[in-house]
């Protein structure tokens, strides 16, 4: 657990949070923050500190998150903004298929190489239920849209976090932070495994600041992982970002 912020940590962080809109890309909205909003930076965006921009491309699910904004207020607490795009992210423009699996949160671009995994004590059924076709863009399409800065970046997209990573282009420069999944297990078919995506993020500058494994049977199955841009890390808001993540 992160220690709390100092006064002069919380005040300076905020400060700067308030100087212009700082937002949270993220990318797979469903799994990613779900329908109660336990995200890693909840506090953040319960603060009125960063607003979300989601991704989701799967309409029902999408309609199900815009359905369900969770109260802009809550005990005189500012909540920040939030805006939904029904769109699927990728490296560029394409059209692809789009697998939507029995277990909604587990659907992805790409193909699953098995039809159930057992975590913990529960069967996650990965049956493909059906298959859309969609068309994939760059999160570097979006970024001159946003009147702010693109601050964090929340990728949960079963497989394709790295190719979500990378459609930022440029534009990954300014993101101070990444929460990601990785994985060496083979769950879809080319995903990249964690060594790949890491030594990525290394190449643009990002250290692994932290990592909750999840374990089957004593098996690593994947990790929640935190990467923060160097360059960025000295700054106020990212320090106080850092010290407001929250692991499940």
């Amino acid at each position: 657990m992160n220690r709390l912020p100092t006064t002069l940590q919380l005040f300076s962080g905020i400060q700067k949070f308030a100087s212009k809109p700082h937002y949270c890309l993220c990318v797979g909205a469903r799994p990613g923050f779900g329908m109660h909003g336990w995200t890693r930076f909840q506090r953040l965006y319960r603060l009125g500190l960063i607003n979300y921009i989601f991704f989701e491309p799967d309409h029902d699910a999408c309609s199900d998150l815009m359905q369900n904004k969770i109260p802009k207020y809550l005990f005189h607490w500012r909540w920040g903004e939030s805006k939904t795009y029904k769109d699927a992210i990728g490296k560029r423009q394409s059209n692809r298929s789009f697998y939507i699996l029995n277990e909604i949160d587990c659907s992805s671009l790409l193909m699953p190489t098995t039809d159930r995994l057992i975590v913990g004590e529960k069967e996650i059924d990965l049956t493909i239920k059906r298959t859309i076709s969609i068309t994939t863009k760059p999160l570097a399409d979006y970024i001159p849209e946003i009147i702010g800065v693109p601050f964090l970046l929340q990728v949960d997209t079963q497989g394709t976090e790295l190719e979500v990573i990378e459609s930022l282009g440029d534009y990954i420069k300014n993101i101070a932070i990444i929460d990601c999944e990785i994985s060496n297990n083979p769950f879809y078919q080319l995903a990249p495994n964690a060594d790949e995506v890491c030594q990525s993020l290394l190449g643009h500058g990002f250290r692994l600041y932290s990592m909750k494994p999840q374990f089957q049977s004593g098996n690593l199955i994947e990790s929640n992982a935190i990467f923060v841009n160097e360059k960025l890390e000295h700054l106020p808001q990212t320090q106080l970002a850092l010290k407001f993540i929250i692991f499940q």
